[in-house]
């Protein structure tokens, strides 16, 4: 569920909508990624980490960023 908060001038509103709660942590084996990584999977998120070494599937894959068909191919196996 993601809450969205939008403010007016008298008052506070909330709305909740259901959508996935997906994410895809680029850089997932640093040190500063792997503990993004760590907060969504503490949170129930479902995640995905990528990292070009250290990679550890299937919650960390190894992918290149920078190789088109490889991102691809990632968010293909997603959906």
């Amino acid at each position: 569920m993601l809450i969205v908060r939008t403010l007016t001038t008298s008052s506070r509103y909330y709305h909740s909508y259901n959508m996935p709660q997906c994410a895809v942590v680029t850089g997932a084996t640093g040190l500063l990624g792997r503990q993004v990584l760590r907060s969504f999977a503490d949170a129930d998120w479902d995640v995905i980490g990528t990292g070009f070494s250290r990679a550890s599937p299937p919650r960390i894959r190894k992918v290149d960023i920078q190789d088109e068909d490889e991102v691809v191919q990632l968010l293909d196996a997603l959906k």
